[in-house]
């Protein structure tokens, strides 16, 4: 395999990740609304925790991104699709929480989930901070996703 089929192969994997999240993030969400974790957990999270092995913390973010995924089908459908990281879906989520109503987001192509966050560098923090900011083309690509 030459390093750009390796390049392509590591792509496909992230991709598949994506999906493969999605698809648990929307079991989570059911599981949750049937309460499945009741009989013995006083919340969705613990429950996951437990199965999972993951933190409370980090299930609780789980199941929060789970449930507003339900309400922003066009984030749903990128992160389904395979082109939206669970690191971006999250973000998406915590911002459109605090402003639900027009908010246009940009990502350019390949940034670290980390630089989808409030904490994140220069154009990407403008970009989730001013909600009328317009997103223009350019040489290093622009996803626009919009709530």
């Amino acid at each position: 395999m030459n390093t750009a089929q390796l390049g392509e192969r590591i792509a496909e994997l992230a991709a598949r990740i994506n999906i493969a999240t999605h698809e648990m993030l929307t079991l989570v969400a059911e599981f949750d609304r049937r309460e499945g974790w009741a009989d013995a957990f006083d919340s969705c999270a613990e429950w996951l925790a437990w199965r999972t092995g993951r933190t409370v913390a980090t299930c609780r973010e789980n199941v929060r991104v789970a449930h507003a995924l339900e309400d922003l089908p066009k984030t749903s459908a990128e992160m389904k699709a395979g082109g939206l990281s669970y690191a971006k879906a999250r973000a998406i989520t915590r911002v459109i929480g605090r402003a639900r109503s027009g908010v246009r987001l940009a990502f350019p192509q390949g940034i670290a989930g980390s630089g989808a966050t409030p904490r994140g560098r220069g154009q990407v923090m403008r970009k989730l901070t001013c909600p009328r900011t317009r997103t223009r083309p350019s040489d290093w690509g622009v996803a626009t996703v919009t709530a």
